[in-house]
């Protein structure tokens, strides 16, 4: 009875998962530079860059640095869509989606290699300009806020996680 507890312990300590940090340790600093943008959105590279750069220092794992930093964060917003998602009963556009893509990398400058890069990385969000209900975007700019809010998961994700 005793072995059997005992192989039962063992198998199911086996299993156990757990999220630990796939940055390689050396990785200490990180530097975000203004991202690239190819599409004709004016400021959205900015809003890109400083939500980025904001969630990566609260994230307290790299430290956010302006030069020498021993890993990059590179983007490029490669796509900016937005289009009529719905229509109203007397045909009138009532909801819009926005589509946001970009391309981001993180390279290793200690080791000079890449640690991820990752293609066509979107956030969307759909907007009501005529809302009335609370929790939903009411404009494309809050909508465009909640996109780079996806990107930026994406990207934490993609660093710390390894997903």
């Amino acid at each position: 009875m005793r072995f059997l507890c005992l192989l039962g312990l063992l198998l199911i300590s086996g299993c156990v998962y757990t999220f630990s940090n796939s940055l390689p340790n050396h990785l200490k600093s990180v530097h975000i530079p203004v991202f690239t943008n190819e599409t004709l959105e004016v400021g959205l590279a900015e809003e890109l860059t400083t939500a980025v750069t904001d969630r990566f220092a609260q994230n307290n794992k790299l430290q956010v640095v302006t030069r020498d930093a021993d890993a990059v964060l590179t983007g490029d917003i490669v796509g900016y869509e937005e289009r009529v998602l719905g229509f109203s009963s007397d045909q009138r556009a009532e909801e819009y989606l926005v589509v946001v893509s970009v391309d981001m990398t993180l390279q290793d400058r200690v080791k000079n290699r890449e640690v991820w890069s990752e293609e066509g990385i979107r956030g969307r969000a759909s907007y009501f300009p005529d809302a009335t209900t609370q929790g939903t975007a009411a404009t494309v700019e809050e909508a465009i806020t909640l996109a780079v809010e996806q990107i930026v998961d994406v990207a934490i994700s993609r660093t710390f996680e390894g997903w």
